[in-house]
Protein backbone atom coordinates (compact mmCIF):
# COMPACT_ATOMS: atom_id res chain seq x y z
CA UNK A 1 0.00 0.00 0.00
CA UNK A 2 1.35 3.19 -0.96
CA UNK A 3 -1.19 5.67 0.35
CA UNK A 4 0.09 7.48 3.65
CA UNK A 5 -2.67 9.96 4.36
CA UNK A 6 -6.34 8.85 5.35
CA UNK A 7 -8.90 11.57 4.70
CA UNK A 8 -12.69 11.89 6.08
CA UNK A 9 -14.24 14.67 3.97
CA UNK A 10 -16.88 16.29 6.34
CA UNK A 11 -19.38 17.52 3.60
CA UNK A 12 -21.06 20.29 5.69
CA UNK A 13 -24.62 21.07 4.27
CA UNK A 14 -25.68 24.81 4.39
CA UNK A 15 -28.91 25.14 6.83
CA UNK A 16 -31.86 23.96 5.60
CA UNK A 17 -29.99 21.90 2.74
CA UNK A 18 -30.65 18.40 2.57
CA UNK A 19 -27.78 15.94 1.37
CA UNK A 20 -29.15 13.98 -2.19
CA UNK A 21 -29.53 10.55 -0.02
CA UNK A 22 -31.66 12.67 2.14
CA UNK A 23 -35.83 13.42 2.14
CA UNK A 24 -37.48 15.98 3.98
CA UNK A 25 -40.12 13.03 4.88
CA UNK A 26 -37.62 11.17 6.52
CA UNK A 27 -36.52 13.62 9.20
CA UNK A 28 -39.01 13.32 12.14
CA UNK A 29 -41.30 16.43 12.81
CA UNK A 30 -39.63 17.32 16.38
CA UNK A 31 -36.43 17.52 14.94
CA UNK A 32 -35.16 20.77 13.15
CA UNK A 33 -33.29 20.90 10.20
CA UNK A 34 -29.98 22.35 10.75
CA UNK A 35 -26.64 21.87 9.11
CA UNK A 36 -26.69 18.55 7.90
CA UNK A 37 -22.98 16.26 7.00
CA UNK A 38 -21.94 13.95 5.19
CA UNK A 39 -18.59 11.81 5.48
CA UNK A 40 -16.68 10.10 2.60
CA UNK A 41 -13.27 8.37 3.43
CA UNK A 42 -10.29 8.13 0.96
CA UNK A 43 -6.87 7.01 1.33
CA UNK A 44 -4.14 9.87 -0.46
CA UNK A 45 -0.89 10.07 -1.32
CA UNK A 46 -1.55 14.17 -0.20
CA UNK A 47 -2.68 15.96 2.86
CA UNK A 48 -5.75 17.74 1.93
CA UNK A 49 -5.02 21.37 1.67
CA UNK A 50 -6.89 24.22 2.45
CA UNK A 51 -9.41 26.17 -0.23
CA UNK A 52 -8.77 23.03 -2.50
CA UNK A 53 -12.44 22.25 -4.20
CA UNK A 54 -13.11 18.49 -4.26
CA UNK A 55 -16.23 17.39 -6.13
CA UNK A 56 -17.84 14.82 -3.82
CA UNK A 57 -21.75 13.71 -3.46
CA UNK A 58 -22.54 15.11 -6.97
CA UNK A 59 -21.72 19.02 -5.10
CA UNK A 60 -18.77 20.74 -5.49
CA UNK A 61 -16.60 21.16 -2.06
CA UNK A 62 -14.20 23.68 -1.14
CA UNK A 63 -11.60 22.68 2.26
CA UNK A 64 -12.51 25.17 4.94
CA UNK A 65 -10.40 23.74 7.81
CA UNK A 66 -8.38 20.53 8.40
CA UNK A 67 -7.56 18.86 11.71
CA UNK A 68 -4.57 16.34 11.73
CA UNK A 69 -3.92 13.00 14.05
CA UNK A 70 0.07 12.03 13.60
CA UNK A 71 0.88 8.48 13.37
CA UNK A 72 1.90 7.01 17.22
CA UNK A 73 5.33 5.91 16.93
CA UNK A 74 4.52 2.53 18.50
CA UNK A 75 2.11 1.38 16.27
CA UNK A 76 2.85 -0.57 13.00
CA UNK A 77 1.19 0.80 9.42
CA UNK A 78 2.09 2.53 6.38
CA UNK A 79 -0.22 5.64 7.47
CA UNK A 80 1.56 8.24 8.32
CA UNK A 81 -1.77 10.71 9.18
CA UNK A 82 -5.40 11.17 9.26
CA UNK A 83 -6.87 14.41 8.56
CA UNK A 84 -10.46 15.49 8.77
CA UNK A 85 -11.42 17.83 6.12
CA UNK A 86 -14.29 20.45 6.89
CA UNK A 87 -15.83 21.00 3.81
CA UNK A 88 -18.48 23.64 2.89
CA UNK A 89 -19.92 24.66 -1.16
CA UNK A 90 -18.39 28.23 -0.40
CA UNK A 91 -15.23 27.18 1.66
CA UNK A 92 -16.57 29.11 4.54
CA UNK A 93 -15.60 27.68 7.86
CA UNK A 94 -19.08 26.11 9.37
CA UNK A 95 -20.43 26.69 12.55
CA UNK A 96 -20.46 22.74 14.20
CA UNK A 97 -21.75 22.22 17.53
CA UNK A 98 -19.86 20.06 19.99
CA UNK A 99 -21.97 16.80 20.39
CA UNK A 100 -19.27 15.16 22.34
CA UNK A 101 -20.90 16.16 25.91
CA UNK A 102 -17.02 17.05 27.50
CA UNK A 103 -16.59 13.27 27.02
CA UNK A 104 -13.23 12.76 24.84
CA UNK A 105 -13.95 10.74 21.64
CA UNK A 106 -12.15 8.39 19.56
CA UNK A 107 -13.00 7.69 16.18
CA UNK A 108 -12.18 4.42 14.51
CA UNK A 109 -12.09 3.37 10.96
CA UNK A 110 -12.01 -0.46 10.32
CA UNK A 111 -10.11 -0.83 7.16
CA UNK A 112 -9.16 -4.08 5.08
CA UNK A 113 -4.69 -4.84 5.38
CA UNK A 114 -5.54 -5.17 1.57
CA UNK A 115 -5.31 -1.04 1.51
CA UNK A 116 -9.41 -0.63 0.86
CA UNK A 117 -11.82 1.11 3.72
CA UNK A 118 -14.55 -1.43 4.85
CA UNK A 119 -18.11 -0.59 3.25
CA UNK A 120 -21.35 -1.10 5.15
CA UNK A 121 -24.10 -3.00 2.71
CA UNK A 122 -25.29 0.47 1.41
CA UNK A 123 -21.54 1.38 -0.30
CA UNK A 124 -20.67 4.03 2.64
CA UNK A 125 -17.64 3.69 4.62
CA UNK A 126 -17.96 1.90 7.86
CA UNK A 127 -16.44 3.82 10.96
CA UNK A 128 -17.81 4.20 14.68
CA UNK A 129 -17.10 6.81 17.42
CA UNK A 130 -16.50 5.29 21.04
CA UNK A 131 -15.67 6.85 24.27
CA UNK A 132 -13.01 4.47 24.41
CA UNK A 133 -10.64 3.18 22.77
CA UNK A 134 -11.29 -0.47 20.23
CA UNK A 135 -7.31 -1.36 21.23
CA UNK A 136 -8.89 -3.60 24.32
CA UNK A 137 -9.83 -5.80 21.27
CA UNK A 138 -7.35 -9.11 21.25
CA UNK A 139 -6.01 -9.51 18.03
CA UNK A 140 -6.96 -12.22 15.77
CA UNK A 141 -10.45 -11.89 17.47
CA UNK A 142 -13.48 -10.83 15.03
CA UNK A 143 -14.17 -7.21 15.05
CA UNK A 144 -17.05 -5.99 12.27
CA UNK A 145 -17.18 -9.25 10.54
CA UNK A 146 -13.32 -9.19 9.48
CA UNK A 147 -10.30 -10.88 11.64
CA UNK A 148 -8.49 -8.26 13.38
CA UNK A 149 -4.70 -8.14 12.70
CA UNK A 150 -3.24 -4.72 14.15
CA UNK A 151 -4.18 -1.53 15.05
CA UNK A 152 -2.67 2.04 13.99
CA UNK A 153 -3.75 5.24 16.87
CA UNK A 154 -2.95 8.38 15.88
CA UNK A 155 -3.69 11.74 17.86
CA UNK A 156 -4.57 15.51 16.85
CA UNK A 157 -1.65 17.75 16.42
CA UNK A 158 -3.54 20.85 14.70
CA UNK A 159 -5.81 22.89 17.17
CA UNK A 160 -8.86 21.10 18.14
CA UNK A 161 -12.08 22.45 17.23
CA UNK A 162 -15.41 21.25 17.49
CA UNK A 163 -16.10 17.77 17.15
CA UNK A 164 -12.38 17.41 17.04
CA UNK A 165 -11.71 13.61 18.50
CA UNK A 166 -8.96 12.97 20.96
CA UNK A 167 -7.66 10.20 19.23
CA UNK A 168 -8.21 8.55 15.58
CA UNK A 169 -7.49 4.59 15.42
CA UNK A 170 -7.27 2.37 12.01
CA UNK A 171 -8.07 -1.18 12.73
CA UNK A 172 -6.46 -2.84 10.16
CA UNK A 173 -8.45 -6.33 9.49
CA UNK A 174 -8.04 -9.48 7.21
CA UNK A 175 -11.87 -10.74 5.85
CA UNK A 176 -11.24 -14.76 5.94
CA UNK A 177 -13.07 -17.25 3.80
CA UNK A 178 -16.50 -18.07 5.47
CA UNK A 179 -16.84 -20.83 6.99
CA UNK A 180 -19.03 -23.52 5.69
CA UNK A 181 -21.02 -25.97 7.36
CA UNK A 182 -21.16 -29.31 6.12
Amino acid sequence: MTTTHLVKFVLVYPPGQLPPDVKAEDIPDDEPIGSFEDYIFQFSEQPPELGTNHHLNGNQWTIAQVQTYQALQSTPGATKAVHIAICTPDGAVPQRPDWSGGQPQVLYIPALTNGTLALNEDGTNRYGIAVETPLNIPLNNIFEDWTLKYFQSFELVSASAPQSFKDVVICWCKQEPALVVV
